[in-house]
């Protein structure tokens, strides 16, 4: 989980908060890493959900669209469909709906430093994350197919 969907800037703070681009990066990140250890304990389910749009710059353009993507739920979903499902209360809504499709993309070696890129971008900024991918095709093809899943799974809780 490279990347953090939620805009919404860290408790006490404000959209100013130069600070909030890392914050959110870090509750992301730690979000993922406890779904991830969570889901070993709580086992797994297949995937929920089809495929989306398996398109980056057009999930992208689902998510900008998003009216709720600063609240937890929605912040919630995106980072746990695409881990292992589990049956923790406040992941379990979410979690697996695509964890295929973020096992390839987790798992691509060419996807490394195009998560370092995008993790500058803001999530909404479509150019910012389709530049990240210029010569990266394979990682590419990986993303898309999980972030259309995601973009799909979580289209209900975020719009």
């Amino acid at each position: 989980m490279p990347f953090s969907f939620s805009s919404r800037p860290p408790r006490g703070g404000d959209a100013s908060d130069v600070a909030a681009p890392h914050r959110s990066l870090l509750r992301f990140a730690v979000v993922g890493l406890a779904v991830g250890l969570g889901a070993a304990a709580c086992g797994s389910d297949p995937p929920k959900n089809g495929n989306g749009v398996n398109d980056v710059a057009k999930a992208c353009a689902i998510r900008a669209s998003w009216t709720r993507a600063s609240t937890s739920d929605c912040s919630d979903c995106q980072a746990s469909a695409p881990v292992a499902a589990c049956d923790c209360p406040r992941y379990s809504p979410y979690g697996g709906r695509c964890e295929e499709q973020g096992k390839r993309a987790a798992n691509e070696p060419d996807c490394t430093e195009v998560f370092k890129c995008i993790a500058k971008c803001n999530i909404t900024d479509c150019r910012c994350i389709e530049a990240c991918y210029v010569g990266h095709d394979v990682c590419k093809t990986a993303s898309a197919a999980r972030d259309g899943c995601v973009a799909e799974a979580c289209d209900a809780t975020c719009k």
